[in-house]
């Protein structure tokens, strides 16, 4: 299925993920975010990202696409609203 070798084990940063690029103050607080969801049904892949980094794997055979990050944010208070979700809507995850 090349849906799955293009987006199963999907990595996003979707969430502010700065290292690197920002002071170390910039990213005083930070916070692992994961999710997932099964390929069944799945033929097209949107991805919505914001600022930071990105980085796409597929593996063919893949049941499970799996989106991490990790938010990165100078104001502790901001660290809870910055999300990483997953939404499907008919065959499009």
């Amino acid at each position: 299925m090349r849906l799955a070798a293009i987006a199963a084990a999907t990595a996003l940063v979707a969430v502010p993920a700065f290292a690197g690029i920002l002071d170390d103050d910039d990213c005083r607080y930070t916070s692992p975010r994961r999710v997932a969801a099964a390929t069944a049904g799945v033929t097209k892949v949107v991805i919505h990202a914001d600022a930071g980094s990105l980085k796409v794997d597929g593996t063919p055979g893949a049941t499970q696409i799996l989106a991490t990050g990790t938010a990165c944010t100078s104001d502790e208070d901001f660290l809870n609203g910055m999300t990483l979700t997953m939404r499907k809507s008919g065959s499009e995850l």
